[in-house]
């Protein structure tokens, strides 16, 4: 169970979001993209989802690359440096 969980919070830390594919809820694809505030304090996530059949969760889709530059754009809004 540790290394699982250690797993998926190294794919995170890598990706900069998480990621379900038909997991929690079946049928049901989604991305959360964290949003940091000047202090580098997490102060929201992010999130979209979709049906399987019909979003795309690949991190450097249409979906995934829209969502994370979104986060970005937010945290610099709020004075995150990156």
């Amino acid at each position: 169970m540790r290394e699982e969980l250690d797993a998926l919070l190294a794919e995170v830390r890598e990706r900069g979001m998480a990621r379900v594919v038909d997991t929690l809820l079946q049928g049901v694809s989604g991305f959360c993209a964290p949003v940091f505030d000047s202090s580098g304090h997490l102060v929201m996530g992010v999130v979209t989802l979709g049906a399987v059949a019909q979003f795309d969760a690949d991190y450097e889709g249409p979906v995934g690359l829209a969502l994370g530059a979104f986060a970005r754009q937010l945290s610099r809004d709020l004075g995150h440096p990156k």
